[in-house]
């Protein structure tokens, strides 16, 4: 297998693997990258979910395939660069001032925001401007395209007849138990909570279709019977809070934290939103706050999520890097005394080893894309301790037990 070849399988895998991940928080990422048991895997893993990243934030890498040369001249610049901002931000986290927006025109209700939906849901007056923009709300958005992708006849109506079997499901995957939500048919749903958690083709579960209904009673009744109804179930990130305060059912927002707890306020979906990020009226905010932190503030509440948001970005990204320049030096054997290593090549009968001169070694496996590389890694890694003090010269930006254990690792690499 040639290097062209070798270096594609690897990316395209690594690749496959990475968007399997897109709808992993945080923690479950960095956990299932730290479990992968091989180190070659994990090493390429790690750059597929680094360059998506960067990618997504609009940071030039190059091109190249991983080497040793392009995670220290490459990678670490990037990682630098985004420790930088994370820190820039917390900051500016701590400076920005909460506090009422301009004055708007108060809209007479809740109930007028929601059009007709919404008749269950208690009226809040003088609500100013409850969603963040005029667009329409990001699960609409997402429901729209996932119905166009899914659908090219009409909606299977026989759902909703009381005969039909609960699994069959109509052209958007949508079962009987999805369309009582839609409808707010609280009889037929109490028929059919026993398949609370379905979910229709689009990834959306009957929670977030009653959430993005305004179907406050068919809420009410899944919560209090149905204990195993997945709060946390997401599409995009998108959870049923969001799904309810994305499109102003405040009261469904209530009712869901008082039944999931102040984890729910904490997710995020893939624009990086919280649920109250959907929210613009502080009163409101704060009102749904204090439903699971009634002591906190607002403020408080938005400093301590960004900072921790911020803080799980900054080690997700030095976990990546790290895992793709110890790896790197593992996998390659770097760290490893340069005769020992080809004592090793040879005794595997891979290739005649034929002398142990560096410069000879090198000429006379010129042809062999492998070792080649591999006089070439060795001849970066020849320069790790100057990298070594560029590294802890940025510590500053990733402060924490992960950047401890990176310069106590490369400093037994170096030293050895």
């Amino acid at each position: 297998m040639d290097r062209n070849m070798f270096c594609q399988i690897a990316d395209d895998l690594a690749q496959y693997i990475a968007i399997s991940c897109d709808d992993f928080s945080i923690r479950e990422l960095k956990m299932f990258i730290c479990s992968i048991p091989s180190l070659w895997l994990q090493m390429f893993v790690a750059e597929a979910v680094f360059k998506k990243m960067c990618l997504e934030r609009n940071i030039t890498l190059s091109t190249e395939p991983l080497s040793l040369q392009k995670i220290v001249s490459s990678y670490f610049p990037a990682l630098r660069e985004v420790g930088m901002h994370q820190r820039m931000k917390i900051h500016k986290a701590k400076r920005k001032k909460i506090g009422p927006r301009p004055y708007c025109e108060p809209q007479r209700a809740l109930q007028m925001l929601n059009g007709n939906k919404q008749d269950q849901v208690k009226v809040l007056p003088d609500l100013p401007g409850l969603l963040l923009n005029k667009d329409p709300p990001l699960s609409k958005k997402r429901r729209a395209k996932a119905g166009v992708e899914a659908s090219h006849t009409k909606e299977n109506d026989l759902l909703l007849a009381g005969e039909v079997h609960v699994y069959m499901r109509n052209t958007k995957g949508e079962t009987a138990l999805h369309k009582a939500c839609i409808s707010n048919k609280v009889e037929r749903l109490i028929q059919l909570l026993s398949y609370i958690n379905a979910k229709d083709y689009a990834g959306w579960t009957p929670l977030h279709e009653a959430c993005n209904h305004g179907s406050t009673v068919c809420v009410r009744e899944i919560l209090q019977r149905c204990p195993e109804v997945d709060l946390l179930s997401q599409v995009d990130g998108v959870t049923p809070l969001h799904d309810a305060l994305s499109n102003g059912h405040v009261e469904i927002g209530k009712l869901l934290l008082q039944h999931g707890g102040p984890i729910l306020l904490e997710q995020r979906d893939s624009s990086e939103k919280l649920p109250l990020d959907f929210v613009e009226s502080i009163s409101i905010k704060q009102e749904l706050l204090s439903v699971v932190h009634p002591e906190e503030s607002i403020k408080s509440f938005s400093e301590r999520t960004e900072q921790d948001f911020c803080s799980q970005q900054r080690e997700l990204w030095l976990v990546l890097f790290s895992k793709m320049l110890l790896n790197f030096c593992s996998v390659y054997n770097l760290s490893s005394p340069f005769s020992l290593t080809l004592r090793n090549v040879a005794c595997s009968n891979v290739l005649p080893v034929m002398a142990f001169d560096k410069c000879k070694m090198k000429n006379v496996f010129s042809a062999d894309w492998l070792v080649d590389t591999y006089f070439r890694e060795l001849e970066t890694f020849e320069k790790l301790p100057q990298f070594l003090q560029e590294i802890s010269a940025n510590r500053l930006f990733f402060p924490g037990e992960e950047m401890k254990t990176l310069l106590a690792t490369l400093e037994t690499i170096v030293e050895s």
